[in-house]
């Protein structure tokens, strides 16, 4: 290219300049020999043709050339090229500038050179024979000759001059170019060009922004018409440097500037416009300290009276209010001008006289704390001060701490001198001691932690950013002799604390970095002893040095700083950093934990060990820090704060390095990540974090879902703040008052400077004016206040002085709120407006200054400070309350996009009042009274603001409010307020579960039922709803318009019936014309069938992103590119979920889109065929949580990996970068489908499925092209799809095929022999197409040999559980079952007439007898095929018993897969004991199956024992013995039970059970019972001691709650004498202990001494209230009972309860909902004693209901009347009773709602407590029936306080026992007005009816189970199945007493026996039936006959609710109607309380 240049003649050469410098200036690079040849051409084309010397153009091009070469040309050795260029460059000054040729152009060029010259080689030209003048020199000249036009253009060529120099030499160059600059006043246009040059100039160095201020404001004051631009130039000066305004612009520099001026000028002429000031009078307001104190040092009368006059105020006011600058002025003066010593100058004299002396002396002890600063800050400099200190020995002390400070680190640049007033470094002691002299007291013992504080904070206020770093690093040095100066008071608590982190940063500053590192070596050396019992404060600190110095160390020499001050301080911070990593290990961790300790060397560790930036590796420290950092914050004990975490993770963020693949990332450990992902999350939404920061946290966070799903926990607890409890303080004001001291306190280690400053002053001024008893009760209630003390200012010389009030805003917050930019100005001026009317008030007073400057702070303690505000007015006149009312209400109505900010925050004070204690309250409702606000319109808002369940509360109150306001007024004059039903529903459909969905009472019509069918995901259903849509509307319009119209429709129902292809057909067909209604369910239906490649317009946003990678994946070229499009792509998903997760919606449900990328990003960042195998184990093995939720959370994942293996499959490229091919990836391709497939199966997602099935089989064509043999699984799969579709032919043909196929060995997907042949035995036995013995003999059989003896393992474990259950149905099988009775009756009929005719024939005679012999020889021959028929049927079943019992036992020996085993195993053989091949069978592999599996039946298996000796009490007591051995604690009481209880005499099976039970417990204590046999006789031992207290009285003391010491009672105290010295120790007997596959007990807590005092329950028995802590701290409540109280039958329901939780743990919609029985533990010790335990946190329904009716609806009848109307009217007619029911009702309101309202605040917390209340209800109403549940009144019912939940207790009423009662029982569950109240303004619709129909559901579903559960019950002799007629009278008698005595209570007065409010806070123990009522409904406990009748009717009436007569919701309704039908309640007997 040169050369064509250079061949050019002279014009053309010229025209290539455009060419020829856009290609230089795009980078193209040039040999010198090029370069010097070009600028040769160009120099004789330019500049040797005279029609070029003054050619513009051609000199331009010239000039552009040398610039754009000069980097070449500047500093070569090629003595061509060096020549060519001097010459061309001495033309340019010689000819060009000396002869004044140039244009401005031109000259514009000139100067663009000489920047690039200074840039490269500052002094060029300058040497050599013929020197030139320097660049610099050049373009200053050029500055000061040339037009005004080119000052313009040359500014940038002016602040590159700056460069090539330190910064110490910047104010001679500003000097130089000042210099330069026009001064004529009546050069306007050169004045314009001076201030714009000496702003630019300012703006861009901060080193001279001082003078550019002044210049600014002499050349405005000398040429005043140049104000407006003045104007324009200070205010593009305050905005570059970030000070807010041209006023604070001056306000830094007004020392200097109004010293300077007022030297010669006047005050009267100072210009105000140009700093934004209207008068001169706002500027003297503004600056009124530093004006009067300078007029106080001059003492110029005209200026005092000027300032007088000004300001209306006399001169002595003017100095009290300036005082301390004036003083701190005045000294100065005297001793550093006058040169007075130590008696007042004239200067402080002539204060002193102004004031009065006693006036001058009570101002200078006020203002002690900011003289002493001031004087400090006004020091010039440093130097020379260890002459000073050395002149005395009394300053050694201060000499020595500052000598050693400067060894460790000091920077040898010298500083500018301060700006005046200042004074030199000699008189700095005298200075000091002047102003301690002034108020007697002493310099040396002045000095206390506030003093320093406050002195540390005004130095580091004044090393403002915008003033340099020159001036930074000087105070930096004043900071150092401030901490001399102190001496031992700056080496503990908060001054130490704070100087550290705030000189934290400076660290990292050159110009500071090392003067702040020795101050850091001093304080951390001489204050070890204080930080090491604050090492939670040095480990953040450490770790956020270490991880700034990292980066810094990495930082490049700056142009302006020198290489020796460089390359010093970067071996001085090395030379630190090492040091202190050694420091921080060495500290002494003995005040922390040993687990925090480990934590703590561990994370400092990594810490000094990090180079650079963040990183993800494993194997770097940065990421190991990173994994310690984030692991910390959720452990219980964080060692880093929260301000020092955002810190760290702020420095890690920055640079942040990602590595390639799964392993080597530092969350690769599950466990780990799903710890880490709240922290995660926290950190991404509270703070800016880098790009690459965010792609891997968004990564971390896709995979936590994918690892956990929606159940995902990402909320964090805020243990600074107490939670929001009934009990806490958080009531009261203490509470409001702490949160605002600990939102200041967090802001004291804020990273900004001025937070920190003004929190601290705020802290500092409140505190010290506070009663010391008030400043106590409020800092005690902070989680940590450590340090505040040092902030107080006590004594009396030294009270801080508040700083000035700041002025009002400028908008009206009440009426012109939404007039501000932002909710947090807005907050900032509410909050100034509510306390200015209380200004007397310190608190407050205090509070306007940082309210007015932090805005964020405003907004955080607004709700606290509205709570103290109103508070405040309650007893006057009730201002505030106006205001916030009339605005709050303004912004929930009238909401705007605009004023969401507002909304929410106005939200959380109403919110935050309803916490707030309401004088005087009654209830909780009272605190709606703080604030007089429409509860509609603010549900409204809450919905916009994406806080559902706030809006949600809201329409709560709101309707709670109508009752409330009703019952006040007249009955009959009031309606109760209507709840919106477009607002409900709408809030409903966003709250977070689906059930509410179905509470919205809005009209039904089409449109709705439609929007339920979607809403259910009933694909199919929609599709034909909006096919008749479509068809309609084609009928009455056109098919256009039905297209147009209803196509949008068509393709979502489309997409939701997963029949996406056609969805994406349709659409294509419709094309623009569609309007689609939902675009956004069509991403996923795209996916679905691999069409990425779309438009961006139909896809919702998470979609697009996965559609770009899926395109990139598809299409890239390399590598690089692919990884910055999933970088992007992950990043924006990342920012959407931040932006998305800040509702009340579980931000794990919004994770979906973010775990997909997740999932491609871990797939594609590998490099070889290795790490995708192992990135896709670790994705294969995430699915635990698949089969338990929704599959709408499941398939996107699904989705998502398909897509991406079939992208990596279609392009070539992603072979080489996974160095794989097209038939691995094609593998991974199917066995992604494949995956999909399994999951779906679970899911029931028959579409779904079928897709996949098809998928499978077109891949399978191409897996058949590439010779990959996948056949085999994806026939087999296919098949079993199409079985599940109906289809019976094909799929049993295909499995056949495969049966007899040749199973190739080199397939890479195997489906096992075994495998197939159950699965097509299963469904032939299923489709009836081979007999049952030829299933068992071609299948099932052969199935098992398959195994190959293979006994273990999922497979193994299907194969005998699908040949047990196969055997199981022949067995139950109807038919069968019906031939064999009818053969047996048949054979027995038979049977009985051979031996009848036997008997005739014998007496007979003659031809009779012959006649008979023909009868019975033919009647024997009948029998005989009767009998052999028989015994074949005989035999077969019991060949089917055998083969059910062996294959039950081999599957639960085989794996765990099928839980159920158990039961059906169990029923079997416990029907069957007599049955000797059985048992044979049960002896084969008995004793191979895990005890576990029957552990959790020893109740059943323990009461079977008998002493007999028989085949099957053998294998019972083995299996008992291995039982007790391996889980004692599960069984150990169960035979201690059995073995007490010997039964009554005569009882000979209870007398046989007890022997069986003695000896087994002699086996156990035998050696042969191993570790166990300590443990027996431990647990022996207690249970004595239980029994033996539990039966103990003390009659006097006995009283129903009293406490009573435990060693007042004989066996109380023998009972822990006992426990205490056991041999060996056993946990408490009600304490949760999970059963252990290991067997290894020995790590559980164990018991470790009793509490003191126990309390006594109600009941005849008086039972005993124990707590025994374990040695873990758990406290565990237990209930002693002796007496009548048998609790064998409630142990036995406990269990059953237990085992139907299980059974609906396993249907996903129960569990999705959490659907469960809460249980407790019952332990029987003898058949009239036991341990029950105490269902902690709750309540009893009616002790909680009837006190809260008298407080919420005080003029409603009292309980006690209703129970007595109820009562007086049970022996009427039902129509009467119904009358009377009605009148009660009508006087007694429903008050459960406010449980949930009372005992949780946060609407998240409330929303789903009482959800969980509403769910539980339902599941414990449906099973309640279903088993016959009753006796559920009111104290049988209990609430838990801590998560909502109904426990029911006391459940010896069951199988329908209530319908016998005196007053039977008609409802089948308990379902009154209060329990519907609890579910809120829904009621019984939405969740609670949607959860009975789900468990209704589950029961059925497991109605097998269940029948089994029973069935296994039927054979426990110990459990009765009928009800004493004795005892039934008995239980409503109680009733009605604890309704009474209840009553009593509510009504404020002392009832009969009942619950103690204290101790038991109402909470009623189970209680059961009594052993003497059992013995009157038994005949014996041997009786098994009696008892099977009992069983079998209760069974019967089981399994006919849970038959399918009517459908569940039909059924649901019908039990719902019966339980709330007013006829049913108004026949309860009256202790029930219908009414409640």
């Amino acid at each position: 290219m040169t050369q064509f240049v250079l061949s050019l003649d002279s014009s053309d050469f010229l025209a290539t300049h455009y060419v020829l410098l856009n290609c230089l200036e795009e980078g193209v690079l040039l040999g010198t020999s090029d370069t010097a040849r070009l600028l040769e051409r160009a120099a004789e084309v330019c500049l040797q043709i005279d029609d070029n010397e003054r050619n513009e153009a051609a000199l331009c091009f010239c000039l552009k050339l040398m610039r754009l070469t000069a980097h070449v040309w500047s500093s070569t050795e090629d003595e061509d090229l060096s020549n060519v260029a001097l010459d061309v460059y001495n033309w340019i000054v010689t000819v060009a500038l000396g002869k004044g040729i140039a244009s401005t152009k031109v000259l514009y060029n000139i100067s663009s050179l000489l920047e690039s010259l200074l840039r490269y080689r500052p002094r060029y030209g300058t040497h050599g024979d013929r020197p030139l003048a320097s660049p610099r020199t050049i373009l200053l000249q050029i500055l000061k000759t040339g037009p005004s036009a080119l000052r313009y253009l040359i500014v940038s060529s002016l602040t590159t001059l700056f460069e090539g120099y330190v910064l110490t030499e910047h104010a001679a160059i500003f000097d130089d170019i000042v210099d330069c600059l026009p001064t004529d006043p009546d050069g306007e246009e050169g004045i314009a060009s001076r201030l714009y040059i000496l702003a630019k100039l300012g703006s861009r160095w901060r080193t001279v922004l001082r003078q550019a201020v002044y210049h600014i404001f002499e050349t405005v004051a000398n040429v005043p018409v140049a104000t407006s631009i003045a104007r324009r130039s200070l205010d593009l000066m305050a905005a570059e440097v970030e000070v807010g305004s041209a006023a604070q612009l001056l306000h830094l520099f007004s020392p200097q500037i109004l010293y300077t001026w007022l030297e010669n000028g006047e005050i009267a002429t100072i210009p105000f416009a140009p700093f934004g000031y209207h008068t001169l009078r706002d500027l003297i307001c503004a600056e009124k300290e530093e004006l009067v104190a300078q007029v106080a040092l001059r003492q110029n009368p005209k200026h005092v009276q000027l300032l007088e006059t000004m300001l209306g105020q006399s001169w002595p006011d003017l100095l009290k209010d300036s005082f301390p600058r004036s003083q701190v002025y005045a000294i100065i003066n005297d001793i550093s001008l006058l040169r007075v010593s130590t008696e007042a100058g004239p200067t402080e004299s002539a204060l002193s006289a102004w004031l009065g002396e006693d006036e001058y002396m009570r101002c200078a002890r006020q203002a002690f704390p900011e003289a002493i600063s001031h004087a400090i800050v006004s020091l010039s400099d440093d130097k020379g001060l260890e002459k000073v200190l050395s002149s005395s020995a009394q300053y050694g002390d201060i000499l020595n701490n500052y000598e050693k400070m400067r060894q460790k680190g000091h920077s040898t640049v010298q500083h500018p001198s301060r700006q005046q007033p200042c004074f030199r470094t000699k008189y700095l002691v005298q200075i000091l001691y002047r102003i301690c002299y002034a108020i007697d007291v002493d310099l040396f013992s002045c000095w206390t932690p506030a003093l320093i504080t406050f002195i540390y904070r005004k130095l580091l206020d004044d090393a403002h950013p915008a003033l340099g770093p020159l001036h930074v690093a000087s105070m930096i040095r004043k900071i150092r002799i401030a901490v001399s100066l102190a001496g031992p008071v700056a080496l503990k608590g908060y001054p130490l604390e704070m100087l550290l982190q705030s000189l934290r940063p400076y660290l990292t500053n050159f110009h500071c970095a090392e003067d702040t590192m020795g101050i850091y070596w001093y304080l951390l050396e001489h204050g070890q002893d204080q930080l090491e019992r604050r090492l939670s404060f040095v480990a953040g600190l450490g770790v956020a040095i270490f991880s700034a110095l990292s980066i810094f160390a990495t930082s490049t020499q700056e142009s302006t700083t020198q290489e020796s001050q460089y390359l010093s301080t970067m071996s001085k911070t090395e030379e630190f950093r090492q040091w202190l990593g050694q420091y921080l290990l060495g500290l002494n961790t003995a005040h922390l934990a040993p687990e925090r300790a480990s934590r703590f060397h561990d994370t400092i560790g990594n810490a000094k060990d990090i180079t650079t930036s963040g990183s993800n590796n494993l194997d770097d420290p940065e990421g190991m820090l990173l994994q310690h950092v984030l692991l910390d914050q959720v452990s219980i004990e964080p060692l880093v704060s929260p301000q020092f975490f955002a810190i760290i993770i702020r420095a890690l963020s920055d640079g942040f390095r990602l590595t390639a693949g799964l392993s080597g990332d530092i969350m690769n450990q599950d466990h780990y990540l799903i710890k880490a992902a709240p922290v995660l999350l926290r950190a991404i939404q509270e703070a800016k974090l880098s790009k690459m920061f965010l792609v891997w946290a968004g990564s971390a966070l896709g995979r936590a879902y994918t690892i956990r799903g929606p159940s995902l926990e990402l909320s964090l607890p805020d243990r600074r703040v107490p939670a929001l409890t009934q009990d806490s303080d958080s009531f009261n004001n203490t509470g409001s008052y702490s949160r605002i001291f600990r939102t200041m306190i967090d802001m004291l280690w804020s990273d900004s400077a001025d937070a920190a400053s003004i929190a601290e002053q705020t802290l500092s001024f409140v505190l010290s004016s506070m009663a010391k008893p008030d400043r106590l009760s409020i800092t005690s209630a902070l989680y940590e206040s450590t340090g505040l003390e040092d902030l107080l200012f006590e004594s009396t010389c030294a009270q801080p002085r508040p700083r000035s009030t700041p002025t009002p805003s400028e908008h009206d917050p009440v009426s012109d709120w939404l007039s501000f930019d932002s909710s947090q100005s807005w907050a900032s001026a509410l909050a100034r407006s509510l306390i200015l009317p209380h200004k007397s008030n310190q608190f407050f007073n205090g509070l306007l200054p940082i309210l007015q400057s932090e805005n964020h702070f405003a907004e955080e303690i607004l709700p606290s400070l509205v709570h103290l505000v109103l508070d405040t007015e309650l007893e006057q006149q009730q201002r505030a309350q106006d205001i916030l009312s009339k605005v709050f209400n303004e912004i929930f109505q009238s909401f705007t996009p605009n004023s969401h900010d507002h909304a929410r925050l106005a939200l959380s004070v109403v919110l935050y009042l309803r916490s707030c204690f309401y004088p005087r309250e009654t209830t909780l409702a009272k605190r709606n009274s703080w604030l007089l606000i429409d509860y509609g319109h603010a549900a409204a808002a809450a919905l916009k603001c994406n806080l559902p369940h706030t809006a949600l509360l809201l329409l709560e109150i709101e309707h709670s409010e109508s009752a409330l306001q009703a019952t006040r007024a007249r009955r009959s004059s009031v309606k109760l307020g209507q709840t919106d039903p477009k607002l409900m529903a709408d809030i409903f459909a966003k709250v977070d579960d689906p059930d509410f969905f179905y509470g919205s009472h809005e009209e039904s019509d089409v449109a709705s039922v439609l929007a339920k069918l979607q809403h259910e995901g009933h694909g199919d259903r929609v599709l034909a709803m909006q096919s008749a849509f479509f068809d309609s509307t084609m009928k009455v319009k056109n098919a256009e318009a039905a297209l147009r119209e209803k196509g949008g429709g068509i393709i979502s129902a489309l997409s939701l019936a997963n029949l996406n292809g056609l969805a994406y057909a349709t659409q294509q067909y419709a094309g623009s014309s569609i309007n689609m209604e939902s675009p956004e369910l069509h991403g996923e239906s795209l996916l679905n069938v691999n069409q990425w490649d779309v438009p961006n317009t139909s896809q919702k946003g998470d979609d697009v992103s996965l559609a770009n990678v899926l395109r990139a994946i598809e299409t890239f070229q390399t590598k690089p590119g692919l990884d910055a499009i999933l970088h992007d792509n992950l990043h924006r998903a990342a920012e959407d979920f931040i932006s998305q997760s800040s509702g009340q919606i579980n931000p794990a449900s919004r994770l979906v889109q973010l775990a997909s990328l997740s999932d491609i990003f871990c797939l594609v960042t590998g490099s070889s065929i290795e790490d995708l195998n192992e990135t896709w184990a670790c994705m294969s093995k995430q699915h635990m949580w698949t089969s338990r939720e929704s599959f709408d959370s499941v398939s996107p994942l699904l989705t998502a990996r398909e897509a991406t293996f079939s992208a990596m499959r279609r392009n070539e490229k992603s072979y080489t970068l996974f160095q794989t091919n097209h038939v691995e990836s094609l593998l991974f391709e199917i066995r992604a489908v494949r995956d999909s497939l399994a999951t779906g199966r679970i899911h029931d997602a028959s579409q779904f499925c079928l897709n996949r099935a098809m998928y499978l089989n077109e891949l399978q064509k191409m897996a058949g092209q590439v010779k990959l043999n996948t056949h085999n699984v994806i026939t087999y799969d296919v098949a079993n799809i199409l079985w599940s579709q109906g289809e019976i032919s094909a799929p049993v043909a295909m499995l056949k095929a495969l049966q007899v196929a040749k199973h190739s060995e080199s397939s890479e997907m195997t489906i096992s022999k075994a495998e197939l042949l159950t699965d097509l035995g299963q469904k032939l036995s299923q489709a009836r197409l081979d007999r049952p013995d030829e299933v068992t003999a071609n299948y099932l059989l052969p199935a098992i040999k398959a195994l190959g003896g293979t006994t273990i393992g999922s497979m193994a474990g299907r194969v005998y559980h699908n040949f047990a259950a196969f055997c199981d149905e022949q067995l139950q099988d109807s038919v069968g079952k019906d031939d064999f009775e009818r053969i047996e009756k048949i054979r027995n009929r038979k049977l009985q007439e051979v031996n009848d005719l036997a008997d005739m024939y014998k007496k007979s005679e003659g031809k009779a007898r012959e006649t008979l012999r023909q009868h019975y020889s033919k009647a024997k021959t009948w029998f005989k095929l009767d009998d052999e028929e028989y015994k074949r049927l005989k035999l077969n079943r019991e060949q089917l018993l055998q083969r059910c019992l062996e294959n039950y036992l081999l599957s639960l020996q085989a794996c765990d897969d099928y839980a159920k085993d158990i039961l059906r195993f169990l029923s079997l053989w416990l029907a069957n004991t007599n049955l000797q091949e059985a048992n044979a069978s049960v002896q084969a592999h008995l004793s191979e199956v895990s005890t576990i599996k029957f552990a959790p039946f020893v109740n059943q298996l323990s009461s079977r024992m008998l002493d007999n000796g028989d085949r099957f009490q053998k294998l019972l007591s083995d299996l008992m013995f291995k039982i007790c051995c391996d889980h004692p604690y599960h069984s150990l009481y169960q035979l201690f039970a059995v073995w007490k209880t010997k039964g009554a005499v005569g009882d000979d099976v209870a007398s046989s059970r007890h022997k069986a039970a003695s000896r087994l417990a002699t086996t156990v204590q035998s050696p042969k019972g191993g570790s166990t046999s300590q443990i027996w006789i431990s647990v022996h031992n207690s249970n004595i001691n239980f029994v033996q207290f539990a039966q103990e009285r003390q009659d006097k003391e006995m009283k129903t709650g009293s406490k009573i010491p435990i060693r007042k009672f004989k066996y109380g105290q023998r009972l822990e004498q006992t426990v205490q010295g056991l041999a060996v120790k056993i946990p408490p007997p009600t304490m949760k202990v999970q059963l252990r596959a290991d067997k290894d007990y020995s790590t559980l807590p164990t018991f470790s001494t009793f509490e003191p005092q126990i309390s006594i329950a109600g009941g005849v028995s008086a039972p005993k209230i124990v707590t025994v802590v374990a040695t873990d701290g758990s406290r565990h409540k237990m209930l002693l009972k002796g007496g009548n109280d048998d609790l064998r039958q409630d142990a036995i329901m406990e269990q059953v309860f237990e085992q139907v939780s299980d059974l609906l743990d396993d249907h996903r919609p129960t569990r999705q909902r959490n659907l469960g029985i809460r249980t407790y533990k019952v332990i029987p010790l003898k058949e009239n004693a036991g341990i029950i335990e105490f269902v902690q946190n709750t309540v009893p329904l009616h002790d909680y209901l009837l006190p809260a009716h008298t407080r919420y609806f005080p003029k409603d009848y009292k309980a006690s009347v209703c129970r007595k109307m109820i009562a007086d009217a049970q022996a009427k007619k039902a129509d009467e009773r119904l009358k009377v029911y009605h009148t009660v009702v009508e006087h007694f309101h429903p008050v459960m709602r406010f449980f949930f309202m009372e005992h949780f605040l946060d609407p998240n917390e409330w929303f789903h407590k009482r959800l969980n209340y509403s769910r539980s209800t339902a599941a414990i109403s449906i099973l309640g029936h279903v088993l016959g549940l009753g006796d559920r009144h009111g104290h049988n019912i209990l609430l838990d306080e801590q998560t909502g939940e109904v426990v029911h207790i006391d459940l010896g009423v069951a199988f329908e026992a209530g319908r016998v009662l005196p007053v039977p029982e008609v409802v089948p569950f308990r379902l009154t007005r209060d329990l519907v109240d609890g579910m809120g303004i829904s009621g019984v619709e939405g969740p609670f009816r949607r959860c009975c129909n789900f468990t209704l559901e589950a029961l059925r579903k497991n109605q097998d189970a269940i029948m089994t559960i029973l069935d296994v019950l039927r054979w426990d002799p110990l459990y009765s199945w009928s009800v004493s007629p004795l005892r039934l009278q008995r239980m409503q008698d109680n009733q009605e007493r604890e309704a009474a005595a209840a009553a009593e209570t509510a009504n404020g007065k002392e009832g009969t026996p009942g619950s103690d409010e204290g101790e038991m806070k109402g909470k009623k123990p189970a209680t059961t039936t009594g052993g003497t009522e059992q013995a009157e409904g038994r005949k014996a406990l041997g009786d098994v006959m009696e008892q099977g009748g009992e069983a079998d009717r209760a069974l019967a009436i089981v399994a006919k609710k849970l038959s399918a007569t009517l459908s569940v919701e039909a059924t649901v309704n019908e039990l719902i109607r019966q339980s709330t039908d007013e006829r049913n309640l108004s026949v309860l007997y009256c202790g029930w309380g219908a009414y409640a």
